[in-house]
C-alpha cells in the first residue's frame, strides 16, 4: 500500500485549512480596519474635563457616520504639519451638545497636526453661531435649551471672580479695550462658516488670527472669505478645561468623530475595568 501518496493528502488537507484560517484572519484584520476608519473608533477620556459627562479612564466610542469618516491624503504624520485629507459625505451635522473627538488644533502657537494628539469636548457652538457667556452660562443665539452641564455653571458663577485662579479666568478676547472678558463674563463671539464673508479690524483680527493664519489670510488682509466650518468646543468641568475659550476655534477637518456611548471604564488608580460606566449618551 502507498504511503507516500497518503501523506502527501493529509499534507494538502492541512495546507488547505491553514490557508482558510489565514484567509478569515486576513478578512477579519481588514473588517478590523474598515471599521475604525469609516464606522467607529475607540478613544482613552485622559482627564476629568468632561466630568460628570465622561470620566478619567472611561474608554468611548466616536462614530463616524453622521459628520462623515476623514480620509487622510498624506500620511507624513509629523508633528507640527499640515492636514492634508479628504472627508467622506456623512449621514447628517454635528449638532448642539454633541461630544467630539477631535485632534487638538493649536500646536506651537499655531493651528498644525498631532496624529494622538486628540480631545473630547462638548459643541456649544456651530459654524453661523453666535456664543456668549453671561453669569457664567452659556448662551447661544440658535439655541435655547442649557448647553453643557447646568450645574457646573451654577457652581462657576457662585465663586468670586478674584478667587479663580488666573489660568482659568483669563479666556481670549478682542483687542477693543471696553470690556475685560473673562470666564464668567464673555462675547458674544461669531463662529465663522464656510463662505462667510469677515471685514477684518484691529477690534477682532486677535480672536480670529489663528484661523486667519490656518487658511492663509495675509496680516494686511481687510477682507477675508472663510474655506473652512469652524466649532466652538468646551468640557463640562467649567473649571478644569482647556477648550475653545482658551483657544478658540475647531476647524472642521479635526474632528474625528461624534462620542455615542461609553463602552466600560477603567480605574486609573487600581487599573481595573468596570462596566458600571457603560452607557449611550
Amino acid at each position: 500500500m502507498p504511503i507516500r501518496p497518503e501523506i502527501d493528502k493529509k499534507l494538502d488537507r492541512l495546507a488547505g485549512i491553514v490557508l482558510k484560517a489565514l484567509a478569515v484572519l486576513v478578512s477579519l484584520f481588514a473588517l478590523f480596519v474598515l471599521w475604525r476608519v469609516f464606522v467607529a473608533d475607540r478613544f482613552v477620556i485622559p482627564s476629568d474635563s468632561m466630568f460628570p459627562t465622561l470620566q478619567t479612564g472611561d474608554r468611548v466610542i466616536a462614530g463616524k457616520l453622521r459628520f462623515g469618516a476623514r480620509l487622510y491624503t498624506d500620511f507624513d504624520f509629523e508633528d507640527g504639519m499640515e492636514l492634508r485629507c479628504r472627508r467622506v459625505k456623512g449621514l447628517g451635522q454635528i449638532r448642539h451638545n454633541d461630544i467630539l473627538v477631535f485632534n487638538f488644533p493649536i500646536n506651537n502657537g499655531k493651528i498644525s497636526f498631532k496624529i494622538n494628539y486628540v480631545y473630547a469636548k462638548r459643541c456649544i457652538a456651530l459654524p453661523g453661531d453666535s456664543i456668549s457667556i453671561e453669569n457664567s452660562h452659556y448662551l447661544n443665539n440658535h439655541f435655547n435649551g442649557c448647553l453643557g452641564v447646568e450645574e457646573c455653571q451654577d457652581a462657576l458663577s457662585g465663586i468670586p471672580l478674584e478667587q479663580i485662579d488666573s489660568l482659568v479666568r483669563n479666556v481670549i478676547q478682542p483687542n477693543d479695550g471696553e470690556r475685560v472678558w473673562t470666564v464668567k463674563d464673555w462675547g458674544p463671539v461669531y463662529v465663522p462658516a464656510k463662505g462667510d464673508t469677515l471685514i477684518v479690524d484691529d477690534s477682532n483680527r486677535s480672536l480670529y488670527s489663528a484661523i486667519l493664519e490656518y487658511e492663509g489670510a495675509s496680516a494686511e488682509d481687510s477682507v477675508h472669505v472663510f474655506r473652512h466650518d469652524y466649532y466652538f468646543m468646551a468640557g463640562d468641568n467649567v473649571l478644569n478645561s482647556q477648550d475653545s475659550r482658551y483657544w478658540g476655534f475647531l476647524p472642521d477637518d479635526y474632528i474625528v468623530g461624534i462620542v455615542n456611548a461609553v463602552l466600560y471604564s477603567r480605574d486609573s488608580f487600581t487599573n481595573k475595568i468596570t462596566f458600571k460606566r457603560t452607557k449611550r449618551l
